[in-house]
């Protein structure tokens, strides 16, 4: 849903067909989570953007695979407003879905920006509630 929202510059509206597709073949609770997720990483874009900016050094977010941006946008959105869920689960979900989805090489790089993220954000605690 994210990777067709970054195709349409952000229309959540738009998108409603994507969703109603993935909500046919998912169970309630992965439906909620997914809604979930796509409207906080929505709602908090322009600071998740920031940090991303600032760990992906040397490298500009928008030459980013739009796979790899949008899994990274969600690991650093779950490492900031999910503190119920351990770090290391999420990093780790985030390269799963990244060996999966995206190119060979780019399990790496999420693991090392989300892992930088993740000292700022939870060592640091600068979480916030959602």
């Amino acid at each position: 849903m994210l990777f067709s929202m970054e195709m349409i510059h952000g229309e959540i509206e738009k998108n409603i067909p994507v969703r109603m597709d993935f909500n046919k073949k998912a169970s309630v609770e992965i439906r909620e989570y997914a809604d979930f997720l796509v409207k906080g990483v929505s709602e908090n874009i322009t600071l998740i953007d920031e940090l991303l900016k600032k760990y992906c050094e040397n490298w500009a977010i928008d030459r980013l695979a739009i796979v790899d941006l949008n899994i990274l946008r969600i690991g650093i959105f779950e490492l900031m407003f999910c503190c119920d869920v351990p770090s290391a689960v999420i990093i780790n979900e985030a390269i799963e879905i990244s060996k999966f989805y995206s190119s060979e090489d780019s399990h790496g790089f999420i693991n090392g920006v989300l892992d930088s993220v993740r000292k700022e954000v939870r060592d640091k605690v600068i979480i916030k509630e959602m």
